[in-house]
């Protein structure tokens, strides 16, 4: 077997530089400047927090919070001016998702999911009962220790 000539290693490692290339040039065009986080993936206080880091030089980003993955069916969608992070409320239960755009539309960031499931209205309504019970309880208490001091 012949030894391969030197055209042939050159014109192997151009090759294989180009592939190298194409693989880098994939993973940074498609990667988002802007890695959007979600405070919680379940949410049952009320209130969601958002943050990102990294943001490109744009005065104004718009977070579009919607109810599908693509945000198709956007259902807020604030203006935010020199902010890292964004605290939202006020959401019915289900499935929400969220991503920053700029002014034209242009995406900036990664789309997180999260979900609100507010607690159940008994249990709420059974804490209310027994932190009136114990106010009762503590107002009945001072005012018969002051009457007996009297």
């Amino acid at each position: 077997m012949a030894p391969k000539s030197p055209v042939y290693f050159n014109f192997v490692a151009k090759a294989l530089l180009f592939c190298a290339f194409l693989v880098h040039a994939s993973v940074s065009f498609g990667a988002f400047p802007a890695l959007l986080s979600v405070s919680d993936q379940k949410v049952s206080e009320g209130y969601i927090g958002l943050s990102w880091k990294q943001l490109p030089e744009v005065t104004a980003v718009q977070l579009q919070v919607g109810l599908d993955a693509g945000l198709e069916q956007v259902v807020r969608s604030p203006v935010l001016t020199g902010q890292q992070q964004v605290h939202l409320s006020g959401f019915a239960d289900g499935v929400y998702f969220a991503r920053l755009v700029d002014g034209s539309g242009g995406v900036l960031s990664n789309t997180v999911r999260f979900e609100v499931e507010h607690r159940p209205l008994r249990a709420a309504s059974l804490l209310f009962a027994i932190g009136a019970a114990l106010f009762c309880f503590l107002v009945i208490t001072l005012f018969r220790f002051a009457r007996s001091d009297s």
